[in-house]
């Protein structure tokens, strides 16, 4: 009877780390960047500069904004996209602000990272807020890293946070040159990969099928 008993928390166990594995997997595939139109391809245009908010983003009170195709046309002069065809310029007035609301459905290890363009005499503000709460999490200013105007600069950061709803905040500083931006993602950090975990998960459903028809044979059989 004790090994009986034995046998079956070892198989329930075994599937339910299986099970575990798979659903992970699943939710690691589905959730793996929370940015939305972090390239600012939405609403798309045709060659040109254009003044508007992107899709999925707001603006401070006063800010505006300008989305830039550069492929050809009158501003092929202009930095080409990071990514895509696209990108977001806002001038340097102080306070103005590019902000994006998100969802992070678990606790971990996040990855922000974004690419700007501007000049080693300007500087802006990064941070994220949780929730409602005014004040923020983490803030950094950044300044501009190279006196060749037109080069991407990759900025990234890595942030513990729990589950719930966050707020990035783009913040115009000091100068007044025009800012530019591509490329904005938050995704989570360093993690086994979704394939990997399916296989660890399917390599242990035999022990749990063996385990299982072990238990089967030792049961006693009803009459």
């Amino acid at each position: 009877m004790k090994n009986q008993w034995f046998l079956r928390r070892n198989l329930l166990a075994r599937l339910s780390l299986a099970v575990g594995l798979l659903t992970s997997a699943t939710i690691l595939s589905t959730n793996a960047a929370f940015i939305v139109n972090g390239s600012f391809e939405s609403p798309a245009h045709s060659p040109g500069f254009y003044t508007g908010v992107p899709d999925g983003w707001f603006l401070g009170m006063g800010a505006s904004t300008y989305t830039v195709n550069n492929i050809g046309g009158a501003y092929s002069s202009y930095p080409q996209a990071q990514h895509g065809n696209q990108y977001v310029v806002m001038t340097a007035n102080p306070d103005w602000s590019l902000n994006q609301t998100f969802t992070l459905p678990t606790a971990g290890t996040y990855q922000f990272s974004w690419y700007d363009i501007l000049s080693p005499s300007y500087s802006y503000v990064v941070s994220l807020y949780q929730g409602s709460n005014p004040n923020p999490i983490y803030s950094s200013s950044f300044q501009g890293a190279s006196a060749s105007f037109g080069a991407w600069v990759l900025r990234s950061r890595e942030e513990e946070l729990l589950a719930g709803s966050y707020t990035l905040q783009f913040r115009t500083g000091s100068g007044g040159a025009a800012l530019f931006w591509d490329n904005v993602s938050v995704e989570t950090s360093t993690v086994p990969e979704p394939s990997s975990m399916i296989v660890g998960a399917l390599l242990l459903l035999p022990f749990a099928a063996s385990t299982f028809r072990i238990l089967k044979k030792r049961l006693p059989r009803s009459s």
